[in-house]
């Protein structure tokens, strides 16, 4: 659920798609090439030359590339059809599937090197080694670098004023596409699960729920009664009724989250009588932009510490200094005070 809300056979469509096809030059670049590096998956891969145009099979590793190339679309030269190049770069999500093994033995045995990236199972530990992968590749290592930098301050400072004061621990239900008809898809400890417990919370599904996540009962969510509630989704309610992420408005944002917890099994939780409900764009969990989402589930979980923390602020530095096209929209909201506005 929180990795692509679509029927299963679209999903098994995605995972055959190749998430992005880099063209190499015929020219190589002194020095440089041919370059080996290692993967994700721990793979040692060998591109034999410097790669010049993109076939991409799905967006979300170009919003990656865009934090480290000033023009990523020039970058693109077609799509999933064209198999035939000198390197190819698979989220791990789709590594991970019988049907992204098959593709990866199949490009490889053709001569194309496939590199696999991570930025949603583990992302504290890959996400800036992720960049500096793929500044490396697109021989952008300095703008790579300046983001992996910049990632990791912003994460150092959380773990260090929660280190400082660890206590109070609020527990928090983080729930995915919330829908008035069922409850609730919960996000485990893993992927963006991870930035709950660093910011200060206490997640209700650790322990009960694999580390991915999965469904709550009803019962289960009324046992729990979070502290916190934080709601998940996508533009325009396409899943869920709650509307949020590029391109939203920050009224419909609001009142779409407000619907959402009308609900009974909601509405009687300590998060929702005391106003700390708050949402957030489901698909943080697959870009590197996801240091945003740890930001502000710290300012919401521990507003004590966390009080001068702006996700917003700090999106509009991404925007000003890496972003080739600019994020805008409604990312992050709330029905309490403790907005970041």
């Amino acid at each position: 659920m929180p990795y692509l809300a679509l029927r299963p056979a679209v999903r098994l469509l995605l995972a055959l798609i190749i998430t992005i096809l880099l063209f190499a030059t015929v020219a190589r670049a002194e020095g440089k090439w041919p370059m080996t590096v290692k993967d994700a998956a721990g793979r040692e891969v060998t591109i034999p030359a410097a790669p010049k145009a993109i076939l991409l099979g799905s967006g979300f590793n170009l919003v990656a590339l865009s934090l480290i190339h000033p023009k990523p679309v020039s970058l693109l030269a077609g799509w999933s059809g064209d198999m035939k190049g000198d390197l190819a770069i698979l989220a791990n999500w789709q590594a991970d599937t019988e049907p992204g093994q098959r593709a990866i033995d199949y490009l490889t045995s053709t001569g194309v090197p496939v590199i696999v990236v991570d930025f949603n199972s583990d992302p504290l530990k890959s996400t800036a080694d992720m960049m500096r992968l793929l500044g490396r590749v697109l021989e952008r290592d300095d703008q790579a670098e300046a983001f992996a930098r910049f990632y990791e301050d912003k994460l150092a400072l959380i773990r260090s004023r929660v280190a400082a004061k660890p206590e109070p621990r609020p527990t928090v239900l983080m729930d995915a596409f919330p829908k008035p008809d069922r409850c609730c898809w919960a996000y485990g400890v893993g992927g963006l699960g991870e930035f709950l417990t660093i910011a200060g919370g206490r997640n209700i599904a650790e322990g009960t729920l694999p580390r991915p996540g999965g469904t709550v009962s009803a019962e289960a969510v009324i046992a729990a009664n979070p502290d916190v509630y934080i709601a998940t989704s996508s533009p325009g309610g396409v899943y869920s009724g709650f509307s949020i992420g590029p391109g939203v408005a920050r009224d419909e944002a609001e009142q779409t989250l407000a619907a959402a917890v009308k609900v009974p099994v909601l509405s009687g939780i300590v998060a929702v009588e005391s106003g700390r409900v708050h949402g957030i764009w489901n698909f943080f969990n697959a870009i590197p932009l996801n240091i945003v989402a740890a930001e502000a589930f710290a300012h919401w979980l521990r507003p004590d510490i966390f009080a001068d923390l702006d996700p917003e602020k700090s999106l509009a530095e991404i925007n000003e200094r890496f972003a080739a096209v600019p994020f805008e929209g409604t990312y992050t909201v709330s029905l309490g005070a403790d907005t970041p506005r």
